[in-house]
């Protein structure tokens, strides 16, 4: 079974700071991003599956509210998401890779035995 979601864990609990009326925060949980349909073997492929975690961290961190806290704790959210998911990613491209080249592997075997 090959495993083609990432989880972010992406920190979205906020306590809102002393006068701070104006925060929001939303609730904490994970988001999945999917990357089934892409070649990570590929620079295209990495590079779409890092515009979709950059997404995922958009729109999970974005807080309401126009305060320069708000604004900070938004910034943290998305650089820890982004920077969270970057070890699963290059785990997932590695493994991407490796099959690309088992399967290379296989098919100049198939050549050779005919």
């Amino acid at each position: 079974m090959r495993v083609t979601t990432l989880i972010l864990a992406i920190s979205t609990t906020v306590t809102a700071f002393v006068g701070q009326a104006d925060a929001a925060p939303r609730q904490s949980s994970p988001v999945a991003v999917s990357y089934h349909d892409l070649n990570l073997a590929t620079d295209a492929g990495r590079a779409a599956l890092d515009r979709r975690i950059r997404r995922a961290a958009d729109r999970s961190c974005g807080w309401s509210g126009a305060g320069i806290a708000v604004r900070a704790m938004d910034r943290k959210c998305r650089i820890a998401a982004i920077a969270g998911a970057q070890a699963p990613m290059e785990l997932a491209v590695i493994a991407a890779e490796r099959r690309q080249q088992v399967a290379a592997v296989a098919f100049t075997g198939a050549r050779r035995s005919r």
